[in-house]
């Protein structure tokens, strides 16, 4: 999977709505999963780190789908 977002968190099969994503991606979804575990950071810093930490789940999502393909 190319997209660096992962795509939909919670995708719709909608034939109409092929490339037209509603509601958050699984990096928001991931992120916003991460932001707990930084209950003491600033909030700018409690995000930069739940974001990167999303985006680190991401791309060993993609190397995991990639093995089973």
């Amino acid at each position: 999977m190319s997209d660096k977002t992962g795509g939909p968190a919670f995708p719709l099969d909608i034939p109409t709505l092929e490339q037209v994503y509603l509601g958050m991606t699984m990096l928001d979804y991931f992120a916003g999963q991460a932001m707990q575990l930084y209950p003491m950071l600033h909030d700018e810093a409690a995000a930069k780190c739940s974001y990167a930490r999303a985006a680190a789940m991401i791309k060993e999502r993609e190397k995991r789908n990639d093995q089973t393909s």
